[in-house]
């Protein structure tokens, strides 16, 4: 038989195989060198089939483990980013280093599911309204999709309509302003920002200091903002002054210098919240104080753990989100066999970097 008429027979051979279950959904194929002798074809000829197969999205190929018949259980993980770039030259937005701590959750639940994982950008250039729908168009009902936040909030009805499994992982205060009734057929969860600021401010005043300023963006100052609550009910529970908090204005280092050193003059605090975004500004070393033009004896404390928080002069302790965890725990409720909706709360770990005497 000639080699093309060759292939297509056992390419049709292995297609009736599995659609008769001789190989069912989930299950590997006898390794090439097997299905090589059973054929009497080389194995160059043989991958060549399970190429087409492949293709065809009968089979997957999965690296040092063998060919697996793909079941619905096989649709990849797909993590919405918000653009083709995200992950490059943005090293210090709190967005992307949360985002690569949910892909290395996604990534190991993944790989010890033998499924793949895929990125998708939701915006040619990075902005909620330009979508590329055409680029999403693959997602169908048998699809798992992670989603970070809801800055793509505008593709929320899409993944409606297509009825996939969605994990969704949200703020409490985007949780509270952008309530969506999907949610109710997703997987959400939810950072906790209620105890993330109560802790933060108790583990402060715990170690004695009582004047605990917070360092927030604008949005601070929307009605019932957690954050804020939380802020100032956990300071009047401590009978503490709860009015030292100042929402600042995006700008740059300078701008933000001046906002800070504002703030200070204002409310002379001698321990300090910051928000994430605020972890950016200044950068022109790793002396945080210095460089918001604070004093020394300023104590500082981030609302989210980065490699700059163990490198700077004096190491900065935090309190941040398990979003690895986070990451896995979406995985793994996206590959069981049976889904379950549910929305849980997930609580901020405090991140000690003093320097133990």
């Amino acid at each position: 038989m000639r080699q093309p008429l060759k292939r297509m027979h056992i390419y049709e051979d292995l297609k009736r195989s599995i659609s008769a279950g001789v190989y069912h959904q989930g299950a590997f194929l006898p390794n090439e060198l097997i299905l090589a002798e059973k054929y009497g074809v080389a194995r160059e000829t043989l991958r060549s089939v399970l190429k087409l197969l492949e293709e065809d999205m009968l089979i997957e190929r999965i690296r040092s483990r063998g060919t697996r018949v793909c079941g619905s259980i096989q649709a990849p993980l797909t993590f919405l980013s918000p653009c083709p770039d995200f992950f490059y030259g943005n090293a210090r937005s709190p967005g992307m280093i949360k985002s690569l701590q949910i892909l290395n959750g996604l990534s190991r639940v993944a790989y010890e599911h033998g499924c793949r994982l895929e990125t998708t950008p939701i915006s040619p250039t990075n902005s909620p309204d330009n979508i590329d729908w055409r680029g999403l168009e693959h997602i169908n009902s048998n699809s798992r999709v992670v989603v970070f936040s809801t800055w793509g909030k505008k593709v929320f009805a899409f993944l409606r309509e297509r009825a996939c499994r969605v994990a969704l992982c949200i703020g409490e205060t985007e949780y509270n302003q952008y309530h969506d009734a999907a949610w109710r057929k997703w997987f959400v969860q939810v950072e906790n920002n209620t105890q993330l600021i109560e802790e933060a401010v108790d583990i402060l005043h715990a170690k004695g200091y009582r004047k605990i300023g917070l360092a927030y963006w604008e949005n601070l100052l929307l009605p019932g903002h957690p954050v804020l609550a939380g802020f100032r009910r956990s300071l009047k529970r401590h009978r503490a002054d709860d009015t030292l908090f100042r929402p600042f204005k995006s700008g740059t280092n300078d701008d933000i210098r001046r906002q800070m050193m504002q703030f200070y003059d204002d409310a002379r605090f001698d321990a300090l919240i910051l928000a994430p975004l605020l972890t950016e500004h200044p950068r022109f070393d790793l002396h945080f104080n210095r460089n918001y033009g604070l004093p020394e004896s300023v104590r500082l404390l981030t609302l989210l753990d980065t490699e700059d928080n163990r490198n700077s002069f004096p190491p900065i302790s935090s309190m941040t989100y398990p979003m690895e965890e986070i990451g896995r725990r979406a995985a793994e409720r996206l590959l069981a066999p049976e889904w379950r909706t549910e929305t849980i709360f997930v609580d901020a770990l405090f991140i000690n970097h003093e320097v133990q005497s």
